[in-house]
């Protein structure tokens, strides 16, 4: 993907209360070094003053846009509205990452340009610690992820290393604008529907590209009630799609 073949990216923020781990300088620089780049922050309902901040800093950029949604409706729901929004911009791709950079925005990009040149539907990252890689993360997260993992392709089926990692980037289609015409039922892991979803247009049409670089920030707004709660989330899951 390079500014002179017509593709635009666009890239989904899903911001909750954010204000203090946003950092605008990094998404200037992204909009300065990547013309074909978009972004939409996602506001979802923060209860501080991220809606401010981002109202002020990108407020007259052309190629920002900002949704803020009256209250809080989840990441799933956030990361949704934006991908379909996207769609109703004519983007030909768009992709999401967290708001604190845990993923740098290069690295979404990299993923753009392998999905360019493939034809699968989407690629999604994954924190796998290689050699040559710089991927940081704690210990008990590590393994955590893990088991959620093993418990996920147990409960579920869907075979995926890392389906929480938060970068995803998707080609964007009448297909897939039908896979999102409806909400999750997940909060948390709504990833995990969506990889269902996808797996419904055909088998086979989502590639998993590890990061080269991943980060861990503090200050998560997800809780441990939240983490417990997935869990629940991944039987809903198995029972209504099983559906």
């Amino acid at each position: 993907m390079n500014d002179n073949d017509g593709a635009s990216l666009s890239v989904i923020v899903p911001c909750f209360n954010e204000a203090t781990r946003l950092s605008i300088s990094d998404f200037r620089n992204a909009l300065d070094s990547y013309f074909f780049l978009y972004l939409t922050f996602v506001d979802d309902g923060s209860s501080d003053n991220t809606s401010e901040i981002l109202t002020s800093e990108f407020h007259d950029h052309h190629r920002v846009q900002i949704l803020s949604l009256p209250r809080n409706r989840g990441k799933g729901e956030a990361v949704r509205l934006g991908l379909l929004h996207s769609l109703a911009s004519q983007h030909q791709f768009a992709g999401f990452l967290d708001a604190d950079l845990s993923t740098s925005i290069g690295e979404i990009v990299r993923l753009g340009s392998i999905l360019k040149s493939s034809n699968y539907q989407a690629v999604i990252g994954s924190r796998v610690s290689l050699m040559g890689h710089r991927v940081t993360r704690s210990f008990g997260r590590h393994y955590l992820g893990r088991v959620f993992a093993t418990m996920t392709t147990l409960i579920t089926k869907v075979d995926a290393y890392d389906t929480q990692c938060g970068a995803k980037v998707f080609r964007l289609d009448k297909q897939f604008e039908s896979l999102i015409s409806k909400p999750f039922i997940s909060r948390w892991c709504f990833d995990i529907e969506l990889l269902i979803r996808l797996g419904q247009i055909r088998p086979n049409c989502v590639l998993e590209e590890p990061l080269r670089e991943w980060f861990t920030h503090g200050g998560s707004t997800l809780t441990l009630l939240g983490k417990a709660s997935s869990l629940v989330d991944l039987l809903r899951i198995k029972r209504h799609y099983k559906r």
